[in-house]
């Protein structure tokens, strides 16, 4: 799998192959079914020191946010 975060300027350039992108829309599915709580709102790290981002990928947090 291959999913690379390129931050440039004012925007962030998701790369990935089919894999990869198969993953990111995984992890936001699990993260839309999770319960929230406020305290403690479910989310998910995907960077290069968990091995689930390109090494010179820049960390991202993927947040599940209360329904306005």
């Amino acid at each position: 799998m291959r999913v690379e975060f390129v931050r440039g300027g004012t925007e962030v350039l998701v790369s990935a192959n089919r894999e990869g992108l198969r993953y990111l829309s995984e992890v936001c599915a699990s993260l839309a079914e999770e319960e929230y709580e406020p305290h403690r709102p479910p989310h998910t790290h995907v960077e290069p020191a968990l091995n689930t981002a390109e090494p010179d990928s820049v960390p991202l947090e993927f947040l599940l946010k209360a329904d306005l």
